[in-house]
């Protein structure tokens, strides 16, 4: 759960798999364009791929939701 316009900045070690459920994120992966991606939507980024993502509330106030799996595979 997260508040209006929190913004992370990470990089991980493993293949991400993120699905927004409630609200909506701007996602820029490498230091490229933040690209909005709606309620629903999913982005995935390689290991070790910068990720800049800021997080929006749904348009009802609702907190923001999401859920995620991630892979350490080889």
């Amino acid at each position: 759960m997260e508040r209006e316009g929190v913004k992370h900045d990470k990089i991980l070690p493993f293949l991400s798999v993120v699905q927004c459920c409630q609200g909506y994120y701007e996602i820029g992966l490498d230091n490229g364009p933040l690209v909005s991606l709606e309620e629903g939507g999913i982005f995935i980024a390689r290991p070790d791929q910068s990720q800049q993502i800021i997080h929006h509330c749904a348009s009802d106030g609702s907190p923001m939701l999401s859920q995620w799996v991630f892979f350490s595979v080889i």
